[in-house]
């Protein structure tokens, strides 16, 4: 009754179990293993079954055949399949939190996360709300026509989202110097056995950062200390609150065990693979799709050009980073004071208080190219950029104020 495309999901006895051996070139085995577990798949097995106990005869099943759609159907078949899955996962979720919601405040907001969900029309409509850096990353794979382009692409968009997201978090703490001394130890907790982990920074490192960064975030907005936890966020929309998600911590993990599997333990791999690697990371951006939906629809990242204070306040004129498309629009916002000339902020429309970005990010104006700090090299700061590839990399003079007082 039991079909399974890999043998570490048996369950019984071996000898209760044929083993197909498929043409890689014509059938998929996950696919394969997913139809026969459809209702029709279900009816051709049971044609198959003879005598008074139903069973599948080794002569049925050799004679026996089946229609095929050709193996790139059979794949666009799948990511479809586990696509609609994801979606079903998070109403299950949501379904899941409102009965086991004891109290109006938390029932209050599943019921806001569940009518207010939905996946963005296109890839390119939701692409247009995003900042810039990561933005252009998703637009790379989404030009791109090499499997394994895009799947680089994708590695590279939860690698950068994951360092985005610590750094607007660590910014957004830093807006009060006392809370930042009191809170510093709780993110860098599992960081002990490794102090200096900022030196030579991962992708799975700035998971862990991200972790404790938004563990605070959560707990913060669900207590009494609401109010304050968003002013230190600049007081954003409310949708922007779902940037500190545990949905976004699960995905961002699961992109970075696939990472290590793939890059770290594996050897080369057939196209069907690449394929099905392809289909694994589209279904976590769809997951990422829905989980921080229109997060950056009323957020920007702006780059401040000039600034001037008047009585009633100030106007800074400054670009806006977001999207795929260059040149950048300019625009003037209002703020309580002036800002720093050529510095990047999270500006929230209609709030007065952009948030400053700390020196983790660098945006290289002329051609429009953001770096994310990687790592240390002598007296060196090494930065990458994930899209803009005629200067993937630059170095820059070592900067403290970047590193230990600003991480740790």
């Amino acid at each position: 009754k039991e079909i399974v495309s890999d043998i570490s999901e048996l369950t019984g006895r071996l000898d209760n179990y044929y083993l197909l051996e498929l043409d890689p070139q014509k059938a998929i085995a996950e696919f394969i293993a997913f139809f026969f577990s459809t209702d029709l798949g279900k009816q051709y097995r049971k044609n198959l079954t003879t005598g008074h106990i139903p069973r599948v005869t080794r002569k049925n099943l050799l004679e026996s055949e089946i229609q095929l759609p050709p193996v790139d159907i059979q794949h666009e078949l799948l990511v479809a399949t586990k696509r609609l899955d994801t979606q079903l996962s998070y109403i299950e979720t949501l379904k899941s939190e409102l009965w086991n919601s004891m109290d109006k405040r938390k029932l209050k907001v599943v019921e806001d996360e569940f009518y207010n969900w939905e996946m963005p029309e296109s890839l390119e409509a939701w692409l247009d709300t995003l900042p810039y850096p990561l933005a252009k990353v998703l637009w790379k794979y989404n030009s791109s026509a090499s499997v394994e382009k895009k799947i680089e692409s994708l590695f590279f968009f939860f690698e950068s989202l994951s360092e985005f997201l610590c750094i607007l978090l660590l910014s957004a703490y830093k807006q009060d110097d006392d809370f930042y001394k009191e809170h510093k130890q709780k993110w860098n907790n599992n960081n002990k056995s490794n102090s200096n982990w900022y030196m030579q920074a991962s992708f799975g490192q700035w998971n862990v950062l991200f972790n404790n960064l938004s563990k605070i975030a959560r707990g913060m907005a669900n207590s009494d200390k609401k109010d304050y936890i968003l002013r230190l966020l600049g007081n954003p929309p409310n949708e922007y609150q779902n940037i500190f998600s545990n949905n976004i911590k699960g995905i961002l993990g699961e992109a970075v065990r696939l990472r290590n599997m793939w890059k770290g333990h594996g050897g080369a791999y057939s196209d069907i693979e690449a394929a099905r690697r392809l289909g694994e990371l589209e279904q976590l951006l769809d997951s990422t799709r829905v989980c921080l939906k229109d997060a950056f629809r009323r957020t920007h990242l702006v780059y401040q050009e000039s600034g001037r204070k008047y009585e009633d306040g100030c106007r800074n004129k400054v670009l806006l980073l977001n999207g795929t498309r260059t040149p950048f629009i300019e625009e003037t916002i209002a703020s309580d004071d002036v800002l720093y000339s050529e510095q990047l902020y999270i500006y929230h429309e209609g709030s007065y208080r952009p948030t400053r970005l700390y020196p983790l990010l660098k945006f290289e104006a002329n051609y429009s190219a953001f770096y994310f700090y990687s790592s240390c090299e002598s007296s060196k700061m090494k930065w990458v950029s994930y899209h803009y590839e005629e200067t993937s990399e630059i170095l820059t003079d070592y900067s403290e104020r970047s590193l230990e007082a600003f991480i740790t």
